[in-house]
This record gives structure tokens, C-alpha cells and sequence, in this order.
């Protein structure tokens, strides 16, 4: 199961020649996903813009993400939290709470802690950015000890085939259409998110 909490609200606003709502669609997967918030709760504070002076952006890859982060290294929510996927979370897991969890882009979200808080302890949390998963993983080393954190690229992941029950997706597809070539670069990662799934999962 592909988790990705969808904004059901749409707006399309082209940025770097690219629509600001993405749909994207292959057997067994979709997922409705916005580049700019424009609800209250959603998309990101107004004090960590990208710089105009560097010319950096979400499609920037780790230079851009790690840049972002030494200078705002407090947890930001992006779309929705655990309170508000854990029907989902639920539905995608059956039920159990051993099911293996892989948190996709992960940055400083809470809602790894909250899941693990919640009894979901088999969660690898993954991000092209080394400097978020250091913070992410010194913050939660004494009281979630299982939690994994590891550098990666979503598009190569190096984890074994069928590992995974559950992929948890919340806007890793919008950054990559911020970048260049964006439909093959998306088209390699939902490959990389089927070649992890279990039997039974996506």
C-alpha cells in the first residue's frame, strides 16, 4: 500500500514550467499531491522561503535540503500529521503494528515519532538530506531506539526487494517536479516504491 494523504483541494500554479498539482497514476498507485499550500496548516512558513540570492529549490536536491535545515532544524509538518492519516495508516498496515513501515523523504516530520509513539515500531525513514537524518536520528535515539534513519535517494533505494508492507509518500512526488526532467525522475521512483513492496502490500 502507497501511503500519500492527498490535498483535495487544487491549484495550479506553474513554477519552473510545471503545474503546482501533480496526478499521477499507474496500476495500484495514485496520489493527488500540491506544490504550494494554500490552506491554513499546510505548506510551509513563510520563514524558510528558498533564498532568490542562491538560486536553490526544492529540486535542488540535498545542497538545497541541507542548506534549509541547518537553518531551520525545528520539526515542520508538511500536509497532514499522524492524528490526521492514522485511519489510513490503519487501513494500509491491516491492522497490525508490526507491519514494516518506509517513510519516504522523511525531513522533520513528526509523524514517525507520533506512528512509533502509537505502537508502530518497524519504521526506516529515509532522506536525501544527511544533515535532517542526523538531527532527526540524535532527537529520537533514547526514547525510540528501533527507529531507522538513513541517507538515500528515493529514486535508487538500495533496500531488498519486497521489503516493505507500507510506503508513506507526503510530497516527495512535489519535489521532484520542481526539478529537471521531473517525468522520469518520478517515473523512476514509483518503480523503486513497487520494487519495495511485499506481497500483498502496494
Amino acid at each position: 500500500f502507497w501511503l500519500n494523504p492527498f490535498v483535495p483541494k487544487r491549484r495550479r500554479i506553474v513554477q519552473d514550467g510545471l503545474p503546482a498539482t501533480m496526478a499521477v497514476e499507474q496500476p495500484g498507485l495514485a496520489t493527488g499531491v500540491k506544490r504550494k499550500a494554500d490552506q491554513e496548516g499546510d505548506g510551509e512558513p513563510a520563514s524558510i522561503e528558498p533564498s532568490k540570492e542562491d538560486g536553490l529549490g526544492y529540486g535542488s536536491g540535498a545542497l538545497y535540503w541541507n542548506k534549509r535545515y541547518r537553518r531551520d532544524p525545528n520539526p515542520f509538518e508538511w500536509l497532514k500529521g499522524f492524528a490526521e492519516c492514522r485511519g489510513l495508516i490503519e487501513t494500509a498496515a491491516k491492522g497490525r503494528q508490526d507491519a514494516q513501515f518506509l517513510h519516504v523523504g522523511c525531513g522533520n516530520s513528526l509523524l514517525p515519532e507520533d506512528m512509533y509513539d502509537a505502537g508502530y515500531h518497524n519504521i526506516v525513514n529515509i532522506d536525501t538530506s544527511d544533515v535532517v537524518i542526523h538531527q532527526m536520528k540524535a532527537r529520537n535515539a533514547e526514547n525510540r531506539p528501533k527507529m531507522q534513519w538513513r541517507v538515500g535517494d528515493a529514486t535508487a533505494m538500495t533496500f531488498a526487494n519486497c521489503s516493505f508492507d507500507v510506503v508513506i509518500d507526503k510530497s516527495v512526488i512535489d519535489t521532484f517536479a520542481c526539478g529537471d526532467d521531473a517525468p522520469c525522475v518520478i517515473g523512476r521512483y514509483l518503480q523503486e516504491v513497487r520494487r519495495g513492496f511485499r506481497p500483498g502490500g502496494g
